[in-house]
């Protein structure tokens, strides 16, 4: 037997409609979530807005994954385009931290 009744979302922390149902995780029902999903496959990160990383593509990330898709892109920006003050930095450094995450 099922129970609808009101909860609290996780991530919004806004009162939710939800359904409970005995030796099953409650399920939190459609309430207009405002929190986004890190858009890394396999990433349980779900803030509102003003935590999360919006790409100008319209990707939302958490500030980890952030963090490392601006790195991704600033080393394939300097390989397009190398320069000698910055390569101590991008050619050992940075593909170093990136192979401990690859995502």
């Amino acid at each position: 037997m099922s129970v609808k009744t009101l909860g609290r979302c996780p991530d919004c922390g806004k009162s939710a409609p939800t359904i409970a149902i005995p030796g099953r995780p409650t399920e939190i029902l459609e309430h207009g979530c405002l929190a986004r999903p890190c858009t890394v496959a396999g990433c349980l990160v779900a803030r509102l807005p003003e935590d999360m990383v919006q790409f100008p593509a319209g990707a939302w990330y958490c500030p980890s994954h952030g963090a490392l898709h601006v790195l991704f892109e600033l080393l394939a920006l300097y390989r397009g385009n190398r320069s000698d003050m910055m390569a101590p930095l991008f050619e050992d450094v940075v593909p170093a931290v990136l192979d401990r995450f690859r995502y």
